[in-house]
């Protein structure tokens, strides 16, 4: 005949499993390594969209501040994002784009510095007209 337990602690240790605390640590744990790898496996299949973002996003910073700024995207894609006269940057990256320089106006219209390189490009709507037939 099996003996019953002198102290409460005893009837606890022979229970197995996993409490609820540890699973839900556990799941936490998961869930944030998989935010954290998740953005690697993604790319946008639209290069046009990353160019789109930026140029959204520079003629908001511009409204924003009430401020000219200058777009600038490199050969290599790699852009920055500056104000008129000041070499600070305000935000600088890489994109999948060609060369060109955006004025962006406190109003959010878009001016060329060099329109030779991209004459397709919309002064209003800040795209380029090419990626608008496609």
């Amino acid at each position: 005949m099996r003996s019953l337990p002198t102290n409460r602690h005893e009837q606890f240790r022979t229970a197995s499993g996993f409490t609820l605390l540890e699973i839900v640590v556990t799941l936490v744990l998961l869930g944030l390594a998989a935010a954290m790898v998740a953005p690697a496996f993604r790319r946008d299949p639209n290069p046009e969209g990353e160019m789109r973002a930026v140029v959204a996003s520079a003629r908001e910073s511009a409204v924003r501040r009430a401020q000219t700024l200058v777009l600038r995207v490199d050969d290599r894609g790699a852009w920055r994002l500056t104000p008129v006269g000041d070499s600070t940057s305000i935000g600088t990256g890489v994109l999948s784009g060609g060369p060109l320089t955006l004025r962006i106006s406190p109003l959010g219209a878009c001016f060329q510095d060099e329109p030779s390189l991209a004459p397709d490009w919309d002064t209003i709507a800040c795209t380029s007209r090419r990626g608008a037939r496609r």
